[in-house]
């Protein structure tokens, strides 16, 4: 997987919550890395800070368990549950998810595993990676599959269509399952079947 690289500015709130609550303890070599949405706004320069999770995810249960035990010590937290946190930090809430159920060895394989192309963007709190493709559909607002569509769900579709994310042809009936020949097959044969009594 080729890689582009980017250093963020400063002024983007996201970025800022990312760098004093993930100070030190992330990794671009060997994770755990912030990894999605959250990477994608900060790499495009958005500052829309609203309903902006991060996401953290790790290279084994160890580290899992050792990021957890981290945020569970940390006392500007407003709320937890399970791994999931909730941070007041400058007057806003933030979410922050530790991944619990899916670890990755590389980076690369982190991004390999994400659905759509616009939302593979990592980052160690220093630097941001992600491929060519993921930066144009990000910033045209374009939902591609990345690699199997059958790992995407259709609530995380519903989801960056809210964004202003639109998809691709065909990705709908695809994420339903109703592109399959078997499905269209019966389909035909409903419609003809309807057809005749007409």
């Amino acid at each position: 997987m080729n890689l582009r690289t980017h250093i963020p500015e400063n002024d983007n709130p996201i970025w800022e919550v990312i760098q004093k609550l993930t100070k030190n303890i992330l990794n671009m070599e060997n994770g755990p890395w912030i990894a999605g949405g959250s990477i994608r706004k900060i790499a495009t320069n958005d500052t829309n800070i609203h309903n902006s999770d991060i996401d953290i995810f790790s290279p084994n249960k160890e580290i899992m368990e050792w990021l957890i035990a981290y945020f569970d010590k940390k006392t500007i937290f407003a709320q937890k549950n399970d791994g999931d946190y909730t941070y007041k930090y400058d007057g806003k809430f933030y979410k922050i998810q530790v991944v619990k159920h899916f670890f990755y060895k590389s980076v690369e394989e982190l991004l390999d595993s994400f659905d759509f192309t616009a939302t593979m963007f990592a980052s160690d709190g220093k630097t941001v990676v992600y491929t060519q493709q993921a930066m144009i559909d990000a910033q045209m607002k374009k939902l591609v599959f990345h690699g199997d569509h059958e790992k995407c769900r259709p609530m995380r579709l519903l989801k960056y269509s809210k964004k202003g994310f639109l998809p691709v042809p065909g990705m709908l009936p695809a994420i339903l399952g109703v592109d399959k020949p078997e499905y269209l097959e019966k389909a035909s044969l409903f419609c003809n079947d309807r057809s005749k009594n007409y």
